[in-house]
């Protein structure tokens, strides 16, 4: 008995000791996970996983958008197809009417004249075989639902996969450990990019794309050799629908700007790319002989160059170079379209404000001539309209208003035209009447503030002020 109560005073201890050791493995995980919660790390890590949930969030959504629409394109073309298989199917095999019409054909032929004999060899029918053309029509379509039912099934995998995305990366168990989920989302958004998901849509498309072609090449087999002037029209529309294809898709390669694209177009980039090298490669080996002259083997040297850059690059790096080329143009239509949204106060101002900095941007080529697509009229107009909204009956506080003519003023003088100033003036006593030298007036000691402490800012020409501030300034003395 005594031994007994000893093995079990020892396994109650071993219990206890494995509940204990358990509960201290738990309060150290917990604790570990408190600890990192409120280690020096977390703000960073809050901040990724904040910034990070937002982008995938976006992502997610767009995925899932594209493979509904697919979803259903896909369900409705299988549909289709479904019918029109029906339809042809039995032509693949030999129908119960045409066995029978061949042996009324032979009775017939027996009771119309007795003397006739059967062949042992014609007492059966013979052996059927599908016509060619039903081969063709039922593979085509048959590929075709197999196609989009492909798609379908990729479609709603996607779907699977950014739930699945979403669940590892937001789950709520690691809320209280921002290192570990900013740790996982990181390891999934390299498996993401690393495997191309955002591209797999196109993928989707491209099959879907395809099921449709083959149902519309077996279409026009079947129409043929059903009813010949069926077949023109249904021909005719097809034709049309592949010809508008083919240039959403040869577009993009043409003109870089187009907004036309379709899921094959990157492929024929990259076959454009690489047949333009190979042809150019071979017209400079040829011109390089002394039958040509060296202009020649000059421009074809230089568009293998170009060949050889377009092909090493992508399409979109290709279409950031057109842009580069084009950046004096694209600024100009920038800055016109931003001028004639201009609509709010606010806005105008930090159009006016932007000024100044941008005539001295490094970026843009040649400022200056880029203004010059705002004609003086337009910016004396939005200037002065600017500028009575602020002193409309609505008054604001005179530090904006000495602000806001601040703004004009540095905008008319980093500008430099010859005629603007008055120009300006011109438009503001059109608009403003009387009222305009009453503001002026009531603005004055906060204006001349602000003119004295930013006398530098103005560009000067030896002791000469800028025009327009030469012009406020000495009504500003009355």
């Amino acid at each position: 008995m005594r031994r007994i109560n000893d093995s079990e005073r020892n396994s109650e201890a071993n219990v206890e000791e494995s509940t204990s050791t358990g509960n201290d493995l738990a309060q150290i995980e917990t604790s570990e996970d408190h600890v990192n919660f409120f280690d020096g790390s977390g703000a960073i890590f809050n901040m990724y996983t904040k910034l990070t949930e937002q982008d995938d969030n976006k992502l997610v959504h767009r995925l899932q958008n594209d493979a509904d629409r697919i979803l259903i394109f896909t369900g409705f073309l299988s549909a289709v197809n479904a019918v029109f298989i029906s339809v042809s199917i039995h032509d693949l095999k030999p129908g119960s009417q045409d066995t029978s019409a061949f042996y009324l054909r032979n009775i017939y032929q027996l009771l119309a004249d007795s003397n006739v004999s059967i062949l042992a060899s014609s007492a059966e029918p013979p052996p059927f075989s599908p016509p060619r053309s039903a081969i063709w029509v039922n593979s085509l379509w048959f590929l075709s639902l197999g196609f989009s039912l492909t798609c379908a099934l990729l479609a709603t995998s996607l779907q699977q996969w950014t739930r699945r995305y979403i669940k590892n990366t937001q789950s709520p168990r690691y809320r209280d450990s921002p290192h570990k989920r900013a740790r996982i989302r990181a390891f999934f958004a390299g498996g993401i990019n690393k495997l191309g998901l955002p591209r797999f849509v196109e993928v989707l498309a491209t099959l879907l794309h395809l099921s449709l072609f083959l149902f519309f090449s077996g279409l026009l087999i079947f129409v043929f050799h059903i009813n010949h002037t069926l077949f023109l029209p249904v021909a005719g529309l097809t034709g049309i629908l592949a010809t508008l294809y083919s240039l959403f898709t040869v577009v993009p390669i043409l003109r870089h700007d187009s907004p036309y694209y379709s899921p094959i177009s990157l492929s024929i980039w990259h076959l454009y790319a690489r047949f333009s090298y190979e042809a150019f490669s071979i017209l400079t080996f040829i011109s390089s002989s002394h039958y040509f002259k060296r202009e020649t083997w000059a421009r074809f040297k230089e568009q293998t160059e170009a060949s050889r850059k377009r092909l090493s690059q992508s399409m979109a790096k290709t279409v950031q170079d057109t842009v580069s080329k084009l950046s004096a143009q694209l600024d100009g239509q920038v800055l016109r379209w931003t001028f004639d949204a201009l609509r709010e106060d606010h806005e105008m101002e930090q159009f006016f404000k932007g000024i100044p900095d941008f005539c001295r941007s490094k970026v843009v080529t040649n400022p200056k001539q880029v203004l010059a697509k705002l004609s003086n009229a337009e910016l004396a107009r939005a200037l002065a309209t600017f500028l009575n909204h602020t002193w409309s009956p609505n008054s604001l506080s005179e530090k904006v208003e000495a602000r806001r003519l601040m703004v004009c003023m540095k905008a008319i003088d980093t500008l430099d035209r010859q005629h603007l100033p008055m120009d300006f003036l011109y438009e503001l006593c059109k608009q403003g009447e009387d009222r305009v030298f009453l503001h002026f007036v009531f603005a004055r000691d906060n204006c001349w503030r602000h003119c004295r402490g930013t006398e530098t800012r103005f560009p000067m020409g030896g002791s000469r002020l800028g025009p327009i501030r030469e012009i406020v300034l000495g009504i500003l003395r009355l």
